[in-house]
This record gives C-alpha cells, structure tokens and sequence, in this order.
C-alpha cells in the first residue's frame, strides 16, 4: 500500500523515514493477511483500519518516547 498525501489519516509530524516504516509494515501485514483470507474484498477495510492504527501508534509513540529537549 502506498501512502499518499490523500489518505484520510493525518500524517502531520511523521517525517519521510516515518511514513517509510509505516508503508514497511503495510506490506508485511498485506502478506500475513493475504495467507489467511484470500478474498481481496475483505482485505482493503481490514488494511485502512491497520494503516490508521499504525499512523496513530507511531505519532503516539514519537511524542512519548521524545526527550524533552528535543520536543518543539
């Protein structure tokens, strides 16, 4: 899945290197699926939820993990 600037997930804060490992994982959890449930019907609902859950997890994770003098 290729991550573009029409997704309906914000992906303000997240820098190139970020969206990289988001579209990463994507791939990886297409291919997991794809074993499990042949039918590319059900798979795009399911990959939307993991791509927000995924873009959410690492903007939370940036801000919790971030030392405070690095923090804008």
């Amino acid at each position: 899945m290729i991550i573009d600037g029409n997704a309906p997930a914000d992906l303000t804060g997240l820098n190139r290197r970020d969206i990289r490992d988001i579209e990463r994982s994507m791939v990886k959890e297409r291919e997991k699926i794809m074993m499990e449930l042949p039918d590319d019907i059900d798979i795009e609902p399911l990959m939307q939820a993991i791509y927000k859950a995924l873009v959410y997890c690492k903007k939370l994770n940036k801000e919790k993990y971030t030392p405070k003098k690095y923090r804008k």
